[in-house]
This record gives C-alpha cells, sequence and structure tokens, in this order.
C-alpha cells in the first residue's frame, strides 16, 4: 500500500467490552487501518455501518447474543461481500472453524492471539484476502483428506452435556421462552450464568443459534 493510500476502515464486533477494548488497542498499532467502528453483536454491528459506510476489515467474535457470529459472517456475505470479516473465538474446535469458513470467513483466531500474530494476520488479509494459521489448515486438511464423519449419536450428545445444560436448554428453547433473560429469570440465575450455559451448548453440540437448538431438541425428541 503506498504511504498516502487512505487506511483501512476496521471493525470489532464482540459482546465482552474489555475484549473489544484489547483489540481495539491491539488493531489501532497497525499502520494501514483504523478502527471505526465497535459492535456488540451482529444485529449491533448491522446498525451501525448504516451509518458509518463500508468496512474493510471485520474481527467477529463467533459467540454472541442477539446475532451470534455465525450468523453475522453470513449476513456480511450477503449484504458486505467487500468486507473481509476475520473470525475470533476463545473456543476454536473443529466445528465451530469449518462453519466460520463456511460461512465466509477469511481467517479464524483464537482470542488469545498474541498483538504481534494479529497484526500479522491482518498484513495477510490486506495482501492477499487470506490469512493461513494452524486452525485453518488443520480444518482444510481434515476437508481435503479425511472421510466425512457420521454426526454423532443423539445419546452421544445428550450425555456431553450436564444436568444444569440439559434444564437450560430444554428451558431457553421452549416457545414460551423467547430470550436468554426469560430463561434465566425462569431457573432463577443471572443473565451472565446463562450466556455461560449457552455458550456451553454452542461448544458442545456445535450450534450457533437458538433457532438449531430448537431444530436440535425437536429432532432427537429431547423435550
Amino acid at each position: 500500500m503506498p504511504q498516502d493510500a487512505p487506511l483501512l476502515r476496521l471493525a470489532v464486533v464482540d459482546d465482552h467490552a474489555l475484549v473489544r477494548d484489547g483489540f481495539a488497542a491491539a488493531v489501532e498499532q497497525w499502520p494501514h487501518g483504523r478502527l471505526v467502528l465497535q459492535a456488540e453483536h451482529g444485529l449491533d454491528y448491522e446498525r451501525q455501518c448504516a451509518e458509518l459506510g463500508h468496512i474493510h476489515i471485520a474481527l467477529v467474535d463467533l459467540c454472541m447474543p442477539v446475532r451470534d457470529g455465525v450468523e453475522t459472517l453470513r449476513w456480511m456475505a450477503r449484504h458486505q461481500p467487500r468486507t473481509k470479516a476475520m473470525a475470533i473465538t476463545y473456543d476454536p474446535h473443529p466445528p465451530a472453524v469449518k462453519r466460520a469458513l463456511q460461512a465466509g470467513a477469511c481467517a479464524v483466531l483464537h482470542k488469545n492471539i498474541r498483538r504481534a500474530e494479529l497484526l500479522r494476520a491482518l498484513d495477510h488479509v490486506r495482501l492477499t484476502g487470506f490469512h493461513h494459521n494452524e486452525l485453518v489448515s488443520r480444518e482444510l486438511r481434515r476437508s481435503a483428506t479425511a472421510e466425512r464423519d457420521p454426526p454423532p449419536a443423539p445419546h452421544t450428545l445428550w450425555a456431553r452435556l450436564t444436568d444444569r445444560e440439559r434444564e437450560f436448554l430444554l428451558l431457553y428453547t421452549r416457545p414460551d421462552v423467547p430470550t436468554l433473560q426469560h430463561a434465566a429469570q425462569r431457573m432463577g440465575i443471572g443473565p451472565g450464568t446463562a450466556e455461560t450455559y449457552r455458550k456451553a451448548l454452542v461448544a458442545k453440540l456445535g450450534v450457533h443459534s437458538k433457532a438449531e437448538l430448537v431444530r436440535l431438541v425437536l429432532t432427537h425428541g429431547w423435550g
């Protein structure tokens, strides 16, 4: 990029303020861009983009309320095809990496990434449109060389959950429990605990939205 080229416009989308602030501080050290947007979930990102305009590169958390990371990546692929989306996650298990790449992510990064590695990833995306790291390479190798594994049996998925996670799952997927906050109130727990349960379901069941959780419960007759 020539020295007089305009700086790229960056966004960080994550529901935890401290994480957003950390990534914001890191990307501000990148000489080729500037942070113009911080959002707490995908819908917040969409609303802000309506006012702020084009984003060149967005860092998107995979686990968020309201509109999660995978749904946000899909929305961006449909509505912002010129935006490069880099997925970030604390739990980069293979199904999550696969779903992120399928949804259009050009990189998948662990949230514990060091600043120098993050800036290197941004450089790769700026120059080539994609960043290969071990998470991505492992998934690409698995997809290229392994036979498609059969989906886990319903009893195997159910066995992965604790009793409280099962209770939360069956309550949260009921039609009369529309939000995470309603589920928390019904269980007598705080919103943070309810979000912890939701993220545990995402990690253990390999789904990323309430609609998918509902479909899973109905399909396997867990209700």
